[in-house]
C-alpha cells in the first residue's frame, strides 16, 4: 500500500510537473512572440494635444487645441484668459486680439504672422485665426510674451506651460472607503491587491480618470493611456516612468487579471509599457476558459500596484468603456 500510494504520488507529481512545463512552454513562446510583435503594433487613434498648465491638463469644452500648417499649436483666446489669468479684448472691426497680464501686452491682428508686444513687433511662424466662430491664438507665442514658460512634449502631443511637477494621486483623489468596492476582488489575485503584509488589509481607496493624468502614484509617474492594434488583436500601452509596471484588469464580472507589461525604454527617462488584452495564461494558470472573449469594455478599472509605501488601492477608471 504504501509502495503504490508513493508510486501514484510520484505519477501524480509528474504528470502536474509535465503539465506545468508544457504550460510554461507555451506561455514562453507567446511572451517571445508578444515581444517581437511589440514592435510592428500601431496606436489604434491618433494622440490629441493636450495641454498642461503647471503639471495639470486642462479642458477645453467647445473649441479644442489644434496644430497649423506651421506646426504650432493654437488655442481658444478664452483658454489665454481663463487659465492664464490674462485679461483679453477682442476688436471685432479691426480684427484684432489685445492681451494683457503682468504689465505685458500682447496684440496680435487676425491673419497677420507678427504682433506687438509691449509695443515692440515681433514676428513669428503662424498667425492667430477664427475658425468654428472661435478666435484661435499661439499658444506658444503669447505664453512666453506673458512671461510663461513652454516645453513640446513630441512624445505625447502636449504643451506644458509653466512647471513640469506631476501631481501625486493624493492630490488629485478622493480616499474612499474599501468595503463598497469589495466585490472587485474576488479570487487570489483579488485578495492579493487588497492585502498588505501577512495579515494586513487596506481600507480605502483612491480611484482616478485618464483626464487627471499625469498622476504620480510612489515611484511610479503614470502619463498616458491607449489602445494599440497589430491588425487582430487589441492592447494597451502606458507612457510612463519608473520601474516596471505590472497591471490588473479589475471588474465585477470576473477575478482580477494581471498582465506584466513588454517594456521599452524611450528618451528623457520615459518607457512605454504594452499589455496584451487577451492572454492565455488566464486559461492555463487561472482556469479561465473563456479568456479569448475577453473585451475592453467588460474591465471597469485598471489597477497599479507599487507594494512600497501604500495607503490605499489604486485604481484607474477605464476611458474606453
Amino acid at each position: 500500500m504504501t509502495i503504490l500510494r508513493k508510486t501514484l504520488g510520484e505519477k501524480y507529481v509528474m504528470k502536474k510537473l509535465l503539465a506545468f512545463l508544457t504550460a510554461a512552454a507555451m506561455l514562453s513562446a507567446v511572451l517571445a512572440d508578444s515581444a517581437a510583435a511589440a514592435a510592428s503594433i500601431k496606436r489604434v487613434s491618433k494622440p490629441q494635444i493636450q495641454v498642461l498648465l503647471d503639471g495639470k491638463k486642462m479642458s477645453f469644452a467647445d473649441a479644442k487645441p489644434f496644430s497649423d500648417s506651421s506646426k504650432r499649436v493654437l488655442v481658444p483666446i478664452r483658454f489665454v484668459s481663463e487659465a492664464l489669468g490674462a485679461k483679453v479684448d477682442w476688436n471685432s472691426a479691426k480684427s484684432t486680439v489685445n492681451i494683457s497680464m503682468n504689465k505685458k501686452e500682447v496684440t496680435l491682428v487676425l491673419g497677420q504672422s507678427s504682433a506687438k508686444v509691449n509695443g515692440v513687433t515681433m514676428k513669428f511662424d503662424t498667425q492667430a485665426v477664427s475658425s468654428h466662430s472661435r478666435i484661435f491664438v499661439p499658444l506658444r507665442f503669447v505664453s512666453e510674451a506673458l512671461g510663461q514658460t513652454v516645453n513640446w512634449d513630441s512624445q505625447g502631443s502636449w504643451v506644458w506651460i509653466g512647471k513640469q511637477e506631476v501631481p501625486k494621486i493624493e492630490d488629485v483623489s478622493e480616499l474612499k472607503d474599501l468595503g463598497e468596492y469589495k466585490k472587485y476582488f474576488s479570487g487570489d489575485y483579488g485578495r492579493s491587491l487588497i492585502s498588505y503584509g501577512k495579515d494586513s488589509k487596506f481600507k480605502s481607496i483612491r480611484i482616478i480618470s485618464a483626464a487627471q493624468l499625469p498622476v504620480k502614484i510612489l515611484d511610479h509617474t503614470i502619463y498616458d493611456i491607449w489602445t494599440v492594434s497589430d491588425g487582430d488583436n487589441i492592447g494597451l500601452q502606458i507612457r510612463y516612468k519608473g520601474p516596471d509596471l505590472d497591471m490588473f484588469f479589475i471588474s465585477s464580472k470576473f477575478e482580477p487579471k494581471q498582465r506584466s507589461g513588454y517594456i521599452k525604454k524611450i528618451s528623457e527617462g520615459f518607457k512605454i509599457a504594452t499589455y496584451e488584452l487577451k492572454h492565455p495564461g488566464d486559461g492555463l494558470f487561472h482556469g479561465d476558459n473563456n479568456w479569448r472573449t475577453l473585451s475592453l469594455k467588460s474591465i471597469d478599472y485598471f489597477c497599479f500596484r507599487s507594494y512600497i509605501g501604500e495607503d490605499s488601492v489604486h485604481l484607474l477608471f477605464n476611458p474606453f468603456k
